[in-house]
């Protein structure tokens, strides 16, 4: 494994406490499931995602489970429908509602108004409103770690993301 960024910040505590759980956006979520890469880039976000998941199935993280709000749930599986397959939604959704390692929440009128506010005062910021709802769920429950592969993240500074990897 190489560390394109060797932090080490989602393995200290979060305001004085550690969190079981790290956060993922709707891409993140979605390279769980592409059965069939098309690319080399889509081959790696894959193995890392993948890998991820098996090292909190397997508890050698600090995190016990995913959490993910249902916004990103339909982004991902909508994702993978229309850029993949059926059969690669199914199985996202099906995962998700039945794994013990994804926890998953709907978001509130609270999450709603904060990530209206932040994508109002951001608006030179190339992010999506996903990216806003995903951040505001982040800051709502208190879990600044974050899986992702936007890049839009990196402007949030209270936001710890997770090392990207490369998996050769």
């Amino acid at each position: 494994m190489t560390v394109a960024d060797p932090r080490r910040d989602h393995f200290k505590p979060y305001r004085d406490r550690y969190t079981p759980v790290v956060c993922t956006g709707p891409k993140f979520l979605a390279s769980m499931f592409v059965s069939d890469p098309s690319n080399d880039d889509e081959r790696r976000k894959e193995r890392f995602a993948d890998h991820l998941l098996a090292l909190i199935q397997n508890r050698e993280l600090p995190y016990s489970r995913i959490l993910i709000n249902n916004h990103v749930v339909d982004e991902a599986a909508t994702r993978l429908k229309k850029k993949h397959s059926f059969e690669d939604a199914y199985d996202c959704v099906d995962t998700v509602r039945s794994s013990d390692s994804i926890e998953v929440r709907t978001l509130s009128q609270n999450t709603l108004d904060d990530a209206y506010e932040t994508f109002v005062s951001f608006d030179d910021h190339g992010g999506a409103m996903t990216d806003f709802l995903n951040k505001a769920f982040v800051e709502r429950t208190e879990t600044p770690y974050v899986a992702v592969w936007d890049e839009h993240y990196e402007a949030f500074d209270d936001l710890r993301l997770l090392p990207n990897c490369d998996y050769a």
